[in-house]
This record gives C-alpha cells, structure tokens and sequence, in this order.
C-alpha cells in the first residue's frame, strides 16, 4: 500500500511536467512531493478499517486497467495472446543485456468478447529481481495505465466523432512506447525524490502474486 500512495502521489506531480519543463528538470524538490515514511504511517491506520476495506475492494475490483505483478509465464502468454517463443526470447535478452529483471505487457483478463475484454497491465519477474527493480515495474504499469487511458478517451471521441478510430493494438503499442519513454526520464527522479523523502526502495515490498521465472 505505501508503494502505491508514493508512486500516486509522484504522478499526481507530473502532469504536465515533462512537456512545460522540456525534459530539463533541474531540481526535482521544487515541482515532485511524496510523502515520507512518518506522513504515510499516520494514514495507514486506515486500512483496517472495515469500510476503507470495503471502499478498496470497489475501488480495485472498478479500476479500469489493474496491474498484475508478479505472474506466472502462462498467465503471461495467456492474457496478452503472445506466443511462448516470444515472450522467452525478450525476457532472455533482457537478461543477457542485464536490463531489468521483468518484462512488462498489456493483456486481456478473460471473460465476455475479446474486443470488449477489460484491459490490464502485467508484470513478470526474473528471480533475481530486487525490490527497487519491482518499484521501477510497479512506476512503469502506472505510465502504461495512464497511457492507456489517456489514449483510449482520445479514441473514443474519435469514435463519436464518426471517425475510424485508433486500431485497438496500434493504440496499445503506442500507449506501451509513451510509457516507455517516460519511464525513461521520471525512474531517476522518483529514485531521488522518494530517496530524499526517506524511503529505501531496496528495503521497499510490493504485492505480487508471487511467480517468478529463472535461468539455468
């Protein structure tokens, strides 16, 4: 939950950010806040409240793209509808290339007509992978989710504009490439904003459903 509020609480700050300060953020303590470690223990009574428990459940169970850390290799294959071979091959190079130790894709969850299907973010780890490197996937499912949004309503009012639209899978690529790129420029500066607020990601846990793929 704290790994939630903070990366939340960051991108509550970037909008706009990166287009008015054209990728030249000289001190990032004068535009990004997070709360520190203190600020978020004083919230966190909360969450044993029965009606905050209720109001989460709704609040997860309603969100429109929900990130899934932590899957297993099948449910990877299976939700995104990429081959095996594929999926192998990127999570291999990225090993080799000592790239992050997870590969990151937008799936489908299962149920009803698959051009309707509910959206999600996945995330797969390689065993070795760190608590620092699962911030940096749960920061980099947010950017694809917010990409995804953002894009998704610009192709609706195209829609109700009588236009074509975006192609559903040009719209994810694109959505999977902006988030990349953002990653890119905000990892360094919420490492050194949440650093500054006293928060040690190295030390830091995030939920996950526990799967992890290894190299032998």
């Amino acid at each position: 939950w704290r790994l939630h509020q903070v990366v939340a609480e960051f991108l509550d700050c970037t909008n706009g950010t990166i287009e008015n300060n054209n990728n030249n953020i000289v001190d990032p303590s004068a535009i990004f806040h997070v709360s520190n470690p203190i600020e978020a223990s004083k919230k966190e009574p909360l969450l044993f409240l029965p009606e905050f428990k209720s109001m989460t459940r709704q609040s997860s169970s309603s969100s429109k793209y929900p990130i899934l850390m932590g899957v297993s290799f099948n449910k990877m294959v299976q939700l995104t509808h990429r081959s095996p071979s594929s999926l192998q091959s990127e999570m291999i190079q990225r090993h080799v290339m000592r790239k992050d130790n997870y590969i990151l894709a937008v799936g489908q969850l299962a149920g009803g007509k698959l051009s309707k299907a509910k959206k999600c973010v996945l995330v797969a780890f390689v065993s070795d992978s760190s608590n620092a490197e699962k911030a940096k996937a749960y920061l980099h499912g947010c950017l694809v989710r917010r990409a995804l949004a953002s894009l998704q309503l610009a192709d609706c009012k195209e829609e109700e504009g009588h236009s074509n639209g975006g192609d559903k899978m040009e719209l994810v690529k694109k959505a999977e490439e902006t988030a990349h790129v953002e990653l890119v420029q905000l990892w360094p500066i919420f490492d050194k904003v949440v650093t500054d607020a006293g928060w040690k990601l190295d030390k830091t846990e995030c939920s996950t459903e526990g799967y992890e793929m290894h190299f032998e």
